[in-house]
């Protein structure tokens, strides 16, 4: 387990990557996302043999924590894609959101774990206000707006329920 400590006035936020180890966590913060955007979430097996497969083929999970808490925070789950990577999940604790932590957590892995990467990208529903206007706020831009940036933002449109 590795452990990285963002820099500035931020030491009590710690960044761990997560392994096959801690897929019960995953799977709970990975079930809850879901559930976030309205879409219906697997059973937690399947959600689990799910993400055992994405890190087995070199996704990377990290958990975020707090000094003041034990449980995390918040999770991310990031892919590879040649020199990019792409943020597939992220999500913070509802209990701790609107504090700020989500910026410092994403911060936490632009300057850690992701700071080789020549482009991080992050795909964001249409129809998610919040979420978009989280990562334009983060730094991201869609390719629209500026075609150049290390931090992009692809706006889909919801998928079609079945």
């Amino acid at each position: 387990m590795a452990s990285y400590v963002p820099p500035r006035d931020q030491s009590s936020l710690t960044l761990e990557r997560a392994d096959r180890w801690a897929l019960d966590s995953l799977v709970k913060a990975a079930r809850a996302l879901l559930e976030d955007e309205g879409a219906l979430a697997p059973t937690a097996h399947a959600m689990k043999l799910q993400l055992h497969r994405r890190l087995s083929i070199g996704a990377r999970a990290w958990l975020f924590r707090i000094s003041e808490r034990t449980a995390p925070i918040a999770f991310a789950l990031c892919g590879p894609a040649g020199s990019r990577v792409r943020i597939e999940q992220f999500r913070v604790e509802e209990d701790v959101r609107r504090c700020g932590h989500g910026q410092r957590c994403i911060e936490a892995l632009l300057a850690g774990p992701l700071a080789s990467a020549a482009i991080v990208e992050v795909r964001v529903l249409e129809d998610n206000a919040p979420a978009r206007a989280f990562w334009r706020s983060a730094g991201f831009r869609s390719e629209d707006e500026d075609a150049t940036t290390r931090l992009r933002m692809t706006v889909q449109s919801r998928p079609p329920s079945s």
